[in-house]
């Protein structure tokens, strides 16, 4: 039988840490593209634009490329300033 992993302890500090932005995405109902399910900075919609020009500008940000793996990005110190994201050209945060 094939090895059965879960999803959230791979991502953990345990084991590889977080690549959100890098290696996967989340996509809401809505279509809003997301780096993660638990942040709510959305990097665009997928039913206005193309999903590959979204993934390309998310995959670059050099705020993803830059935090360090064993943890979540969303709470490293490079991505987060005083709580709030320090770099929000062309992020919108996600309202409910």
């Amino acid at each position: 039988y094939p090895g059965v992993i879960s999803f959230a302890y791979m991502t953990s500090h345990r084991s590889v840490g977080c690549s959100c932005g890098t290696s996967y995405f989340y996509v809401s109902p809505y279509g809003d593209i997301m780096s993660c399910d638990f942040n709510h900075a959305q990097f665009g919609n997928a039913l206005e634009r193309p999903l590959y020009q979204i993934w390309d500008d998310l995959s670059t940000r050099p705020d993803f490329q830059q935090a360090k793996w064993g943890g979540c990005k969303i709470k490293s110190s490079d991505f987060l300033g005083n709580g709030h994201h320090q770099s929000t050209n062309g992020i919108k945060p996600k309202v409910n």
